[in-house]
């Protein structure tokens, strides 16, 4: 038996669809949950990524907030205005 024959008998055992050359290799339930599989990695990778810029755009917010506080609303919290100011400085992503 050649390689080519071999391949198709093994193919005909294992219920294949798709092919590469002529000889199927990849199964219908197995092409299927690769892209399911493919599908949710992606969908929960933009969901991840949208939660981590909303966060970040919440920092930014509140530290460029925190600048603007009085002295007297500083005291308040118990933050000196070099605290504030520190934190107010920092990157968003931190």
């Amino acid at each position: 038996m050649n390689f080519t024959a071999h391949l198709h008998e093994m193919d005909e055992k294992m219920g294949t669809i798709d092919t590469f050359g002529g000889t199927n290799l990849v199964s219908a339930d197995t092409a299927q949950t690769a892209h399911v599989n493919f599908v949710g990695r992606l969908a929960s990778s933009t969901v991840a990524t949208a939660k981590w810029f909303s966060e970040a755009m919440l920092k930014r917010r509140t530290r460029h907030q925190l600048r603007e506080l009085s002295d007297e609303m500083l005291r308040d919290i118990g933050v000196t205005r070099a605290e504030a100011m520190h934190e107010a400085n920092r990157p968003f992503w931190e």
